[in-house]
């Protein structure tokens, strides 16, 4: 091959990074690269209410997936939050293609009367809501929202808890993942109506290339 031919067949790779943070489907040209990540978060679920007789769990959180030719990631959401005495809230999970990088997201605190959001999983996962009068929302990616918790009418705290944190999934290759790769970001989960700001974090995919 000739040097003409060399450089005619190398690709030029620019290093860059992408990330989908609004809830939605969206889809990503792939450029050049050498070596290529793709993480996904699930979003967090939304926290729970209980005020003197009235009460509400929260929403579950929502799904992110990427598709790659290699398989399907995909991030689920966190639980939404509980009342009651029961368990606190669990976080989401990840899956993938063989040698991913999976994490659970944390699970929330059931408390009386200060029930917090379980926090995103993996790294840079989103923290969860600490208690407010409305709650209080999870960060991006992937936060529980935060619960509230007061007095019953019988003058006794009943627990609540925060949404538990999205999961996390993250795949490294150097091989063909596709010309393009479909995602879908989650939506976070609703706090319960009482707690207009308990919202679980959206979950968010960023790819980055060099």
């Amino acid at each position: 091959m000739s040097i003409l031919q060399l450089v005619a067949t190398t690709k030029t790779v620019v290093p860059g990074s992408q990330t989908y943070a609004t809830p939605g489907s969206f889809t990503f040209d792939v450029p050049s690269y050498n070596t290529i990540t793709i993480e996904v978060w699930g979003s967090g679920g939304g926290g729970s209410f209980y005020n003197l007789g009235n009460l509400a769990n929260g929403g579950n959180g929502n799904t992110s997936t990427a598709v790659i030719a290699q398989g399907t990631l995909t991030a689920t959401g966190g639980q939404g939050g509980l009342l009651w005495n029961g368990p606190s809230s669990v976080g989401g999970t990840g899956s993938g293609p063989a040698g991913s990088t999976t994490a659970s997201g944390g699970s929330s605190a059931q408390a009386q009367p200060y029930p917090t959001g379980g926090a995103g999983g993996g790294p840079g996962g989103g923290a969860g809501g600490y208690y407010l009068t409305n709650g209080g929302r999870g960060g991006t990616p992937g936060g529980g929202g935060a619960g509230y918790s007061t007095l019953s009418p019988g003058g006794n705290f009943r627990s609540a808890s925060g949404g538990g944190g999205g999961g996390y999934v993250s795949y490294t290759t150097t091989g063909y993942v596709g010309s393009t790769i479909s995602l879908t970001v989650g939506a976070g989960g609703d706090g319960a109506s009482g707690v207009p700001d308990a919202d679980g974090g959206p979950g968010t995919v960023k790819i980055t290339w060099s």
